[in-house]
């Protein structure tokens, strides 16, 4: 089974070569904005501001310069952090619509192939690998870029920072990677069932995902005016 996939695997890298490259430098992206922003969810910290208290005997009813100062910081935080989500969701509507323009380009070579004997599960095991192969190269790209950033956007912050927790990391792997994988599956899944719809998409459904793509991208826009 292995090597009865790794054929038409590697055919159809070499075919669609060109919307692979896309697909896999539109994750790349995804992720290396997306881990360069999730430095904000360390714990930032900035040095302590020398006679913060102004020489005020600051009450429980009224809050001091740190006060304010700690409160600013968790407010760009949230907002970075947002703004690494959006950057998510964008990635993963950007891999949809190319894996559905790389259905459309494929749905006859689906056909011939079910015609000619192949069944759906050689179909299924060969898009697997397909999917695999893409996401690791978009992973690995994305982790080439996105760590130093991350690294880099961490030694520029004025104060310390401490790391939080690797599972927003996790998360934008398992999303990123779940949908390059899932968008050469589904397909394969599909092919000489007649639903249509389903892989190439119709009309309105082909409008939809660029419309919500633009929504998502003019967000991102808006919070990221917000750091300026």
């Amino acid at each position: 089974m292995p090597r009865r996939a790794a054929a038409p695997a590697a055919w159809a890298l070499r075919t669609y070569a060109q919307s692979a490259a896309w697909l896999t430098v539109a994750a790349a992206i995804a992720l290396a904005a997306t881990l360069t922003a999730l430095a904000a969810a360390s714990g930032l910290q900035l040095p302590a501001v020398p006679r913060a208290d102004l020489g005020i005997a600051w009450t429980s009813f009224v809050r001091g310069p740190a006060g304010f100062q700690r409160e600013a910081i968790d407010a760009l935080s949230g907002l970075v952090v947002a703004l690494a989500v959006a950057i998510v969701g964008l990635g993963v509507l950007t891999v949809i619509t190319i894996s559905l323009a790389r259905a459309a380009a494929r749905r006859a070579e689906l056909a011939v192939r079910r015609a000619v004997g192949a069944s759906r599960r050689d179909l299924c095991a060969a898009a697997l690998l397909e999917g695999v192969v893409l996401a690791l190269a978009a992973l690995g790209l994305g982790f080439a870029f996105g760590v130093p950033g991350h690294g880099l956007a961490v030694a520029t912050w004025p104060g310390e920072a401490t790391h939080g927790s690797t599972g927003p990391a996790v998360g934008v792997l398992v999303a990123l990677g779940g949908a390059i994988v899932l968008g050469a599956i589904l397909p394969a899944v599909f092919a000489g069932s007649g639903r249509r719809g389903m892989i190439v998409g119709a009309l309105p459904q082909g409008l939809a995902l660029p419309a919500v793509q633009l929504g998502v991208a003019f967000a991102v826009l808006v919070a990221a005016s917000q750091l300026v």
